[in-house]
């Protein structure tokens, strides 16, 4: 990251993202699960992690779901903690939610065992997160932005090259 760093404008980090597997082994995976409507969000209450946008869509999703006459609503529960109140977003958004805050690691393994979706509705692309990874080890349905790729790779690629080219022989 420091090598990064040092030929471009910008500032890098390296955040390794890895599984504590004791958490996901001998679990039985159900071939069939009917999935349901438990909705979960973890993260940083910032902007830019998704939490207002994440808010908004299962609201909206619920909007549809009563223009179509159907009862089921998504439930939507919030872990996480920040300088975004969470509760004053849902009111915006007529949404009543269930905010856990910040909660002990192995409490959120478990309660996405627990849900049903992970929503991860970011407004600008993010890597592959670890709460990506550890909702999959958890068999939920992932429902997520665009994860940064090849667009943003080839951003990068370029920016390094031109300041390659620009250092002194």
């Amino acid at each position: 990251s420091d090598w990064i760093s040092g030929i471009t404008d910008m500032r890098f980090r390296i955040f390794p993202n890895a599984l504590n597997l004791s958490y996901f082994k001998n679990r039985e995976t159900e071939l069939i699960r009917n999935f349901g409507t438990s909705v979960l969000y973890v993260g940083r209450f910032i902007e830019g992690k998704g939490l207002r946008e994440s808010i908004r869509l299962v609201a909206d999703a619920n909007k549809l779901l009563g223009l179509k006459k159907k009862s089921e609503q998504f439930t939507l529960t919030v872990i996480g903690s920040g300088p975004i109140d969470p509760l004053e977003i849902a009111k915006q958004y007529d949404l009543e939610i269930d905010w856990l805050g910040e909660m002990q690691y192995a409490d959120v393994i478990s309660r996405m065992f627990k849900s049903d979706i992970l929503i991860q509705a970011y407004p600008q692309p993010d890597c592959l997160t670890t709460v990506t990874l550890e909702a999959l080890g958890a068999g939920m349905i992932v429902i997520s932005t665009p994860l940064s790729g090849d667009k943003d790779l080839g951003r990068l690629k370029n920016c390094v090259l031109d300041q390659l080219e620009a250092l002194p022989e």
